[in-house]
């Protein structure tokens, strides 16, 4: 099995329109949702159609009733069809539906409209990472960033219908308003985040630097409207600290090199790397969980770190190997809700694996692997095809990672103090008080 990879969307694979015999085709056509301003939704406005683009979608409305009926008799799908024996019953159901849709609602449809609906629904009713993109989206969503090319620092996903903020990148624009982990987002440029698939908001988070975008808290209050400058966006290195007695060690990703330049970090320090040892994976959800092997060998010798498992059961183990540190380190974990995917992994795998504390509050709950796969009409669907789990074998998709042990801020504390972080040592060093005075 191939790995693929995940909230690493400058590295994603792209499947072709023929692989595993499957191919697509969207009929109609549909510009991207975002053009040189990057801002809007897809289609035009309800009372602004054009009456061309309308007439065509008429024309192709017969070649896709019949399409979808003769695919089925000719026996071209024969193997997806004795495997879902009810394809033929829901698929005709579809076409009567979309067939009283274009004959009696009470506005003229345009059938790419239609069309591309049916596939947003489709994919939604799977998890909130799958979608439908056009090419224009597509390439927008893989494009290199420019210097010119601007972002606000969210990491999105969707729960309860709205967007919600995963995690922010630290001292950007989003980090400087006071955007946290868990802030749920009503809407963008004053459309609704209902309305948009997770690739529409986040391209219309981005625009050139020095531009502004609103976007505005749940539950939508006028006080809740944030104005967001947009910067070039840079993903902090790994830092590492001495803060008292332990070691600590910040991981804000979990890209291609953060392992070595964590080791770098830590080699950096002042004396050995020895006693207490903090990781910090608050807000840790981007990366690839090939990296998280890497990570991971700076505690473990060797053995597994976890496993990416597909559909049809077959497995890729992800093992540590490498130089770990020193065996006397008393290792906790510090985790947040913006710790996801990548960042659950590790913590996960040197919980089992280490014996590691995990300290904060519950994790997001996230590990599922999406792949871009091609259609026909150059559109393409981001669809999830394998699930990350710990090498316990068990997932924490929705659930999260509860921690061994609360910890949570002082209210009273400044902006300033790392509240949950001092309280979180304190902990770790009460633990092995007991121990450093008996030795």
């Amino acid at each position: 099995m191939r790995l693929a990879k995940i909230y690493d969307y400058q590295d994603a694979p792209v499947r072709g329109a023929g692989w595993n015999g499957r191919r697509g085709r969207r009929v109609g056509s549909s510009e991207g949702i975002f053009g040189p301003r990057q801002c809007g939704r897809r289609g035009s406005g309800m009372n602004n159609r054009n009456t061309a683009s309308t007439q065509q979608g008429r024309r192709w409305f017969l070649p896709v009733s019949v399409v979808l009926v003769t695919i089925l008799s000719a026996g071209l799908a024969l193997d997806w069809l004795v495997a879902r024996d009810s394809t033929y019953s829901y698929l005709k159901l579809f076409n009567e539906v979309l067939l009283l849709v274009d004959r009696n609602y009470v506005e003229e449809t345009e059938l790419d409209r239609l069309m591309e609906g049916a596939y947003d629904g489709l994919l939604a009713s799977l998890d909130p990472e799958s979608e439908y993109l056009t090419n224009e989206q597509y390439e927008q969503l893989m494009a290199v960033p420019g210097p010119e090319d601007g972002d606000v620092g969210m990491e999105l996903s969707r729960r309860g219908g709205y967007l919600f903020v995963v995690s922010v990148v630290s001292e950007s624009p989003a980090d400087q308003a006071g955007v946290t982990s868990g802030m749920r987002v009503r809407r963008i440029e004053g459309i609704s985040t209902r309305e948009m698939t997770l690739t529409e908001a986040r391209l219309a988070l981005r625009g050139k630097v020095g531009t502004q975008v609103s976007v505005q808290r749940f539950p939508g209050v006028e006080e809740e409207m944030l104005i967001l400058e947009r910067a070039h966006i840079r993903l902090p290195g790994p830092v590492a600290e001495r803060i008292g007695r332990s070691v600590v060690l910040r991981i804000p990703h979990l890209s291609p090199g953060a392992a070595s330049r964590a080791r770098r970090a830590l080699r950096a320090l002042d004396g050995p790397v020895t006693g207490t040892f903090l990781l910090d994976l608050r807000g840790t959800s981007v990366g690839q969980y090939e990296e998280v092997a890497r990570m991971a060998s700076l505690f473990l010798d060797e053995g597994e770190v976890g496993r990416i498992r597909s559909r049809d059961g077959s497995e890729q183990i992800l093992e540590a190997k490498g130089e770990s540190l020193k065996d006397e380190l008393r290792v906790a974990i510090l985790v947040d809700r913006g710790t996801a995917g990548p960042g659950e992994l590790l913590a996960q795998a040197l919980r089992f694996r280490l014996g590691a504390e995990i300290m904060g509050s519950r994790t997001f709950g996230r590990n599922s692997l999406q792949e871009f796969i091609r259609l026909e009409d150059g559109g393409m669907i981001r669809l999830s095809v394998a699930r990350c789990l710990g090498p316990d074998g068990e997932s924490w998709e929705r659930e999260g990672l509860e921690p061994d042990q609360k910890v949570d801020g002082d209210p009273e504390s400044s902006e300033d103090e790392d509240s949950v972080l001092l309280k979180a040592l304190e902990l770790l060093e009460r633990e092995v008080e007991p121990v450093l005075k008996a030795a």
